[in-house]
């Protein structure tokens, strides 16, 4: 099984991210600069 590795900030945001899904339905926006990360993130979101 593949891991995705995030800075222990964007986990913390994902941790809560998480927490809402779990009352009701969620929907982030990801704005970043080229290259810092942003779809990396989104995978962890979905894969985890």
């Amino acid at each position: 099984m593949n891991t995705i590795d995030i800075p222990g900030e964007r986990e913390q945001v994902a941790d809560r991210i998480k927490q809402d899904i779990k009352t009701r339905v969620v929907m982030c926006i990801v704005i970043g600069r080229i290259d810092s990360g942003k779809s990396t993130f989104c995978k962890y979101l979905t894969n985890t």
